[in-house]
């Protein structure tokens, strides 16, 4: 669904980051799959267990080429990251969740807590009723 639904809406970004987790790989893979994009997977072992702070380091050592990223991780680090990325407050991230974020940055080494504009954070249920 996720693909699909990244696909139908041209959300396709230049680049998915996924845990080295079977359920992640799976999942960015499915994804990539059923919405047909041509992008790379980059597998990061630090994804399974990052603390946001990983994370983040990992966003600020992209490549300032690629435009857009998909990270494909796990919970709690996703809630605890759109949160913290977005400004602060509670998120709540569910599985398979599909969450955009924009920086108004010149790139990805810029990249900083209460700096992402929350575009979307899309729960698999609604998901469902359009692309399941």
């Amino acid at each position: 669904m996720v693909g699909k639904f990244v696909q139908a809406t041209d959300q396709i970004t230049d680049l998915v980051l996924s845990s080295t987790a079977t359920r992640a790989r799976t999942t960015a893979k499915l994804a990539i799959e059923a919405g047909r994009w041509k992008r790379p997977i980059e597998l990061v072992p630090e994804l399974y267990g990052a603390s946001t702070e990983m994370v983040l380091d990992l966003i600020r050592r992209q490549n300032e080429s690629d435009d857009s990223l998909m990270i494909v991780g796990h919970e709690p680090t996703c809630s605890d990251l759109v949160a913290k990325l977005t400004g602060g407050g509670h998120v709540q991230y569910p599985t398979a969740a599909l969450a955009r974020m924009d920086f108004h940055v010149d790139g990805w080494s810029e990249v900083d807590f209460g700096m992402g504009q929350l575009i979307f954070l899309i729960p698999p249920r609604i998901l469902k009723k359009s692309f399941g």
